[in-house]
């Protein structure tokens, strides 16, 4: 028997609230009945609720299953009828066989849930009888209600009495604010109002970023507009853009939807992006504004542009606007070009002060990638191939987000050993719905080392007696190469006297090659000299056309036992700077992709020239050199290795020249 007094609403929209009538409740395993005493439990929770002398008793057993969750045990009724716009009342009798919570549900069966009584779920009930009241406003209107208490997770019984539900009347209507930098997309700013259509706030601080207009502090009634600073809100409408943080004056009209923000203090330029790729217009004629929190960078999220160009401007007006070439990123300067945009999906940047741009895709609808342009190096000294580190392969301009994967298909990984050769290394790029694009690029490694000439010596090194008789001479060398193969070898002769000289006996052809190491030396001088000196030079080169030269002399003293042989060491190759002898030779820059320069270092006033062969041994081209200081040459050649020698008299540099 209940020891409180009863009190009899006769505006109670509940049936049977003060359980008179009902005699037994039943389950129900879907849509709940209307407006009778039913409940819900999970399968396999151990619990009943009964009707006895006017009480609902619902018995959890102690030691049973009470589920893992408050909602798994519902008493419940539904299907009673809410006025949107009306306040209500809720009040019943509650006690607990232990002091317990439990849970309390009234508002949309299904859907979204909404509960009007929002964080007042969770409510408390003692071993003593207590009336809880609760009032709430129905915001929202939904085609079917529900009231539920959950008692689940505590094996403890509950009782119920008096349950009451009564309509209050129309309430005064509330308009907020709420969104980013708020109070949240939760906690609504309420606007102040004397006629419950017309709604303002005064010099409130926004910062950029998305509001709402919303209706009693709920969701079923919103308002939200494309526009900012000023438009006409509708019903369930986008969020509205703040572009600009800074202290605004706020208006709202709660019939017609039309809003305005008047910025009133800590202001900054409107900066908006417009042209012939920019949504929803695709014009020269309105603005999206991008969004700043200091008023020097601004910033547009995610917007979806098409094929064409675009330009920044200031307050919707052409006065002040910036234009550039680069895309997707670069400076902008005032009155600038049309800057072009492909077609994609763009958070874009802007400084108002540097006019410093970034585009940056946040999707990839297009799959497209790029590739470093093909790579040139020579190899490391002593080795047959070089280490690198490359570029990496990145997405298109137009082509982003965290969905995209590049994976390497072809050739080394960046910090590779690569070996001399092509190696082409290949990129394939997949966007999120498995659309692939390919690109490559090759990493060329020459050779840059000549090869080696050791232990080089002649017999005989001197020539005696001056019989003018052909001398076999044999010249003993080793020659190697870094990368292994074969190493071709000449041998080049020429002597410090003439031929034909005075005094030396009037024979001429005094030195014949036989073969890369034997030549005929004549033994002659002449007898008013100082003796004759034979150069004989040990020309090679590998298969990469990489050269070195070794000198030694051979002597035909003045007198016997005068002649000291001598080891002239010349190297070559493909240094940019070479030569040892009185001529030097420079050339840059090597490799060159359009043209070679000369530098030729002597003190000679002989006439120069300059010998171009191709890797088969191909003359190309002989042409003097007008200007030693500096000679351009190479405009019409093709990619490929050469050999460039420059010769002034006696004396000649020969250098590998790559042109890519």
């Amino acid at each position: 028997m209940l020891l409180t007094v009863r009190v009899s609403y006769s505006q109670n929209l509940l049936t049977d609230g003060d359980f008179s009538t009902t005699t037994v409740i039943e389950p129900f395993y879907g849509w709940p009945p209307p407006n009778v005493w039913s409940y819900w439990q999970e399968y396999g929770i151990d619990a009943i609720p009964t009707v006895a002398d006017g009480v609902c008793s619902y018995y959890v057993n102690s030691s049973g299953y009470s589920g893992y969750n408050t909602w798994e045990i519902q008493l419940v009724q539904a299907g009673f009828i809410l006025e949107q716009g009306h306040a209500y009342r809720l009040s019943f009798d509650v006690r607990a066989d232990a002091d317990r919570t439990f849970g309390l549900f009234l508002g949309q069966n299904e859907g979204s849930w909404v509960n009007y009584l929002g964080d007042r779920y969770i409510q408390n009930a003692t071993t003593e009888w207590q009336t809880i009241s609760l009032d709430f406003n129905a915001a929202c209107a939904f085609t079917y209600h529900k009231l539920s208490f959950e008692i689940g997770t505590i094996n403890t019984s509950m009782y119920f009495d008096n349950v009451i539900l009564t309509d209050l009347g129309p309430y005064q209507t509330s308009v907020g604010i709420l969104g980013d930098f708020i109070g949240g997309w939760d906690v609504d700013i309420d606007m102040v109002t004397s006629d419950d259509i017309h709604y303002t706030l005064s010099d409130f601080p926004l910062a950029s970023g998305r509001v709402k207009f919303r209706q009693d502090n709920m969701w079923c009634i919103n308002w939200g507009g494309p526009t900012f600073p000023t438009g006409t809100g509708y019903l369930y409408g986008p969020d509205i853009p703040v572009s600009n943080a800074g202290n605004y004056d706020i208006a709202f009209n709660r019939e017609t939807g039309e809003y305005s923000f008047t910025c009133v203090s800590n202001c900054s330029p409107y900066i908006g992006i417009l042209g012939t790729a920019v949504p929803p217009d695709y014009s020269w004629d309105n603005d999206i504004n991008l969004q700043t929190s200091d008023g020097i960078t601004y910033k547009l999220n995610g917007i979806s542009f098409i094929d064409g160009e675009v330009k920044f401007r200031q307050d919707n007006d052409w006065a002040i606007n910036w234009g550039d070439y680069a895309f997707p990123a670069g400076y902008a300067y005032e009155n600038g070009p049309n800057i072009p945009v492909p077609a994609g999906n763009y958070t874009v940047t802007f400084n108002r002060m540097t006019g410093e741009y970034l585009f940056m895709a946040t999707t990839c609808p297009f799959p497209g990638i790029v590739c470093p342009d093909n790579i040139y190096e020579v190899t490391t000294p002593g080795v047959c191939g070089a280490y690198l580190y490359y570029p990496v392969a990145v997405a298109a301009p137009n082509c982003g987000g965290e969905e995209i994967t590049i994976t390497q298909t072809e050739g080394l990984p960046s910090g590779s050993f690569f070996p001399t050769g092509v190696t082409t290394n290949s990129f394939v790029l997949t966007n999120a719905s498995g659309a692939t694009a390919m690109c490559s690029f090759d990493v060329v490694i020459y050779d840059a080392d000549p090869p080696v000439i050791e232990n080089i010596s002649v017999d005989p090194a001197s020539l005696w007696p001056p019989n003018h008789m052909m001398v076999p001479v044999t010249v003993n060398n080793t020659v190697w190469d870094n990368c292994g193969g074969a190493v071709n070898s000449q041998l080049w002769v020429w002597s410090n006297e003439p031929d034909n000289g005075i005094a030396d006996g009037n024979t001429a052809l005094d030195y014949q090659v036989l073969d890369e190491n034997h030549v005929l030396l004549r033994a002659e001088r002449a007898a008013n000299g100082t003796g004759r000196e034979y150069y004989i030079i040990v020309f090679c080169w590998d298969d990469s056309w990489n050269y070195n030269m070794q000198q030694i002399i051979v002597t035909v003293p003045l007198a016997q036992n005068s002649g000291v042989p001598k080891l002239i060491v010349k190297s070559g190759g493909t240094d940019t700077e070479s030569g040892t002898l009185p001529v030097k030779v420079k050339i840059w820059p090597n490799p060159g992709d359009q043209y070679f320069n000369l530098e030729v270092q002597s003190s000679s006033d002989e006439s120069i020239e300059l010998y171009i062969h191709d890797t088969n041994g191909q003359l190309i081209s002989v042409v003097n050199v007008t200007d030693k200081n500096s000679y351009r040459f190479g405009d019409d050649l093709h990619p490929g290795i050469y050999l460039a020698t420059v010769r002034q008299g006696a004396y000649f540099n020969t250098l590998k020249i790559v042109k890519k």
